[in-house]
């Protein structure tokens, strides 16, 4: 449905793919060398059911992140986010890492060619 159509809207301009190959290239085996919304030729193949079960698995308090700027009380701001005990919960399917957990290695080899 609507993540399809954004990302074939999108997947095949050149900016779109000089920074995937460029992600790819230079994050391999990271989360930054995949499109955040996946590709179309895989969103096309998946089933209703298996958009249903990322959904239930993925798209939860849990894995959010919380980007604060400004001049901000960071108590005030921490007592705020207290109040919401399960945001610190990680949920996930049996054996899931919760993606960029890791530090990204530093590049082993010459990239720009």
């Amino acid at each position: 449905g609507v993540v399809f159509c954004e990302m074939s809207g999108r997947e095949n301009t050149e900016a779109s793919l000089l920074n995937l190959h460029l992600n790819r290239a230079l994050f391999p085996g990271t989360g930054y060398a995949y499109e955040t919304g996946g590709l179309t030729p895989q969103i096309a193949q998946m089933t209703n059911e298996e958009v249903r079960t990322f959904h239930t698995n993925f798209y939860h308090p849990s894995n959010l992140s919380i980007i604060v700027t400004g001049d901000v009380d960071p108590a005030a701001l921490f007592a705020a986010l207290g109040r919401f005990p399960h945001l610190s919960e990680s949920q996930g399917p049996p054996g899931w890492e919760r993606p960029w957990s890791r530090p990204i290695p530093p590049l082993s080899h010459d990239v720009s060619h």
